[in-house]
């Protein structure tokens, strides 16, 4: 079932000319915002129009890792279905995930068919079209500390973002890709 978040992302992907293309990254990398390993699965995202090509990383959320952690987790022996813990059974069941409709490798390993990838909403409303150009700005309105390295990196990757957005998009497709929400 499309929704209205689904529509918006795949409404500026058509309108625009622009493929996506999302793929989970091997190894996974822990992204600088992240305090110890508590985050979402690392994917490389690559946006594409006539314009240019723009691939960058994207984290997806937390508990969708757990979902497919969970489902990855779920084995099968000798018929019967099991998993590691009854955490991943909740888990599992509360995704909406039908235990009848995975399939399992060779040793019993649950595969996830169709990975929950981000969507294309999901990428595009993250990603930041208007942040100041002033690194104390910046801090100010993301509520970081100006004596921050973390801060910093984050700034000019950020800037980064912005510049390869400009390459692929007009100043009226920022405004309507600042407008996804």
């Amino acid at each position: 079932m499309k929704t209205d978040y689904t529509k918006q992302g795949e409404d500026f992907l058509r309108d625009t000319n622009t493929t996506l293309r999302v793929v989970e990254c091997v190894p996974q990398k822990r992204p600088l915002w992240a305090k110890g390993d508590k985050h979402g699965i690392n994917y490389s995202v690559t946006l594409k129009n006539e314009c240019g090509v723009y691939v960058f990383d994207f984290w997806g959320s937390i508990a969708e890792k757990e979902i497919l952690e969970a489902v990855r987790n779920f084995q099968v022996f000798e018929g019967m279905k099991t998993s590691r813990d009854f955490h991943n059974d909740e888990i599992i069941k509360r995704a909406g995930i039908s235990l009848s409709g995975l399939r399992y490798s060779k040793t019993g390993r649950a595969e996830v068919l169709e990975l929950r990838k981000p969507k294309a909403y999901d990428i595009l409303a993250c990603l930041d079209t208007y942040a100041s150009n002033d690194f104390a700005d910046f801090c100010a309105n993301y509520g970081y500390n100006e004596d921050s390295r973390i801060a910093e990196k984050t700034f000019h990757a950020v800037q980064e973002q912005q510049n390869n957005l400009r390459k692929l998009f007009t100043h009226e497709e920022l405004a309507r890709l600042n407008e996804i929400n």
